[in-house]
């Protein structure tokens, strides 16, 4: 199913491009679509230790001096952004944090961790394009609000990471129960 809405997406993504229409809906959509097939899904055995939270390093204030890109654990905790509550949640449930500047070192990122799942965390386009490059690894995206354009200060709803954290857990006892 899911290989069959990658395929049906690009088809629809070429026309969307062609069109000139804004792209961030059409990728809005397949990341729905795309969440609702894996939380649908979810591998059994699933322990949070399986899952791995994958975040933009947009999220990160921008004037930090600080950086978290290679290494999240760089982050003081100062409380200007959302990186000190994504570690505190991380350590609290024992899941993988790890920042992505780009697409490149987050394939290579997952490639060292071998997550059985990821959340990612960012724009549509980046969602979209990350989700179909590890496919099949599943993904759950969630995406960030960007109060100061793309790639700035951007924001997460920290409710629903946890939200899709407990549907996850909820899902693997039920799979477990079978």
């Amino acid at each position: 199913m899911r290989l069959f809405i990658n395929i049906l997406f690009s088809i629809i993504l070429s026309f969307v491009r062609l069109l000139r229409f804004h792209q961030d809906r059409i990728c809005g959509w397949f990341i729905r679509i795309n969440n609702q097939i894996v939380l649908a899904n979810i591998p059994p055995n699933l322990k949070n230790e399986h899952l791995f939270l994958l975040i933009p390093h947009c999220l990160q204030n921008y004037d930090c001096e600080f950086k978290i890109t290679s290494q999240v654990k760089n982050c003081r905790k100062c409380g200007k952004c959302s990186i000190k509550d994504l570690i505190n949640f991380s350590e609290e449930r024992h899941i993988m944090l790890s920042v992505a500047p780009g697409g490149t070192l987050a394939r290579a990122i997952i490639k060292e961790y071998q997550p059985r799942l990821i959340i990612a965390v960012g724009c549509e386009r980046e969602l979209e394009s990350g989700i179909n490059d590890v496919y099949p690894l599943p993904v759950i995206g969630i995406i960030n609000q960007r109060p100061n354009g793309p790639c700035k200060n951007t924001v997460l709803n920290m409710n629903k990471v946890e939200e899709v954290v407990q549907i996850i857990t909820q899902q693997a006892v039920r799979s477990q129960e079978k």
